[in-house]
């Protein structure tokens, strides 16, 4: 037996449908408030989960980079010289971002007894 509101629309999806569905193992009974809703609000919210979709492959939230050190195009926030003048009195400079390198084993390993 199947209790189900037409408006719980987290739990009314297609995903959740298949899952009680096949769990049912000799008969199945779906008992809600008004079904015309509940068909409706099946058929307009699949529940596919982003996250699994994204590890299956089958979307891309955001494009892989070939190479991770690789600097990413970041647009420049644009202020006025007014509040810029403001912000560097208070906070002082922005300091410079700094280089990015892999990481390398010591050069300077000696084998001094």
């Amino acid at each position: 037996i199947e209790v189900i509101s037409s408006a719980q629309r987290n739990l009314a999806t297609q995903r959740t449908q298949n899952v009680l569905n096949t769990r049912a193992t000799d008969d199945m009974v779906v008992v809600t408030n008004n079904l015309d809703h509940l068909k409706q609000q099946l058929d307009r919210t699949p529940g596919n989960k982003t996250s699994a979709l994204e590890v299956t492959g089958k979307i891309e939230v955001e494009p892989r980079h070939s190479n991770p050190i690789d600097s990413r195009q970041v647009p420049e926030l644009r202020m006025s010289t007014e509040l810029k003048a403001k912000l560097d009195a208070v906070l002082g400079p922005a300091p410079q971002a700094p280089v990015r390198q892999l990481p390398v084993p010591e050069k300077s390993l000696g084998l001094d007894l």
